[in-house]
């Protein structure tokens, strides 16, 4: 039996939902080594945006008071992961990462600060297993205080998590994701104006209707 490709069989289904939903256009796929580069760009724009919307969802509950453990730590882990991936990345990949110091400037301090917080968080606790000042757990034994021992005993874990960096330092995390963010959109934009001018001085009609996307 052949092995299916499931890369392929994703990647038909993209090119499928843009044809459904960019009706108005013509859509034309671009080379992969061409569009290696802006796709990590546009990738890490919307993660930040992620962690914008995900940010204002975790302040809101934070605020009220809510201490749903699950809903905190599902919000709260899904920003430090989009935006560590930003910062991050898989050593066979060699995709590009961003540079904090090229981007927040070193008298915002409160920012690296924060930056730097976010990514021990990442490598030390969403990342990892093992105790830290995130995570501290005990493991116990119980024995019922009436009956024989040893004939019920159980054994249990009780631990205490993170889930949140607290009010203030959600709010600087917000603000430096509007840092980011924007540093970011610019190097999509000088990407982006590279290929344009490579596909319109470089390339025929011919070879970017077979791009077309059917």
């Amino acid at each position: 039996m052949e092995k299916r490709n499931y890369t392929e069989d994703i990647k038909y289904l993209i090119k499928k939902r843009i044809s459904e939903e960019e009706v108005g256009t013509n859509n034309y796929l671009l080379p992969e080594d061409m569009a290696k580069k802006v796709r990590t760009y546009m990738s890490m724009r919307e993660d930040l945006i992620l962690c914008s919307k995900t940010t204002v969802e975790l302040l809101k509950l934070v605020e009220a008071g809510i201490s749903e453990q699950h809903i905190l730590t599902a919000l709260w882990t899904s920003m430090i992961i989009m935006y560590s991936k930003c910062f991050t990345d898989a050593g066979f990949a060699k995709k590009s990462k961003l540079q904090i110091e090229n981007i927040v400037d070193a008298t915002r301090t409160d920012l690296l600060d924060i930056h730097s917080r976010i990514m021990s968080v990442r490598h030390t606790f969403v990342a990892h297993r093992g105790e830290n000042e995130n995570e501290q757990a005990i493991v116990y034994m119980k024995i019922p205080k009436k009956g024989e021992f040893g004939n019920t005993t159980e054994y249990n874990i009780k631990s205490l998590r993170a889930n949140n960096f607290g009010i203030d330092n959600l709010k600087l995390s917000q603000e430096l994701f509007g840092f980011v963010l924007p540093a970011v959109e610019k190097k999509l934009h000088v990407e982006l104006e590279k290929i344009h001018h490579h596909i319109m001085t470089s390339y025929s009609p011919e070879i970017l209707h077979s791009w077309l996307i059917k």
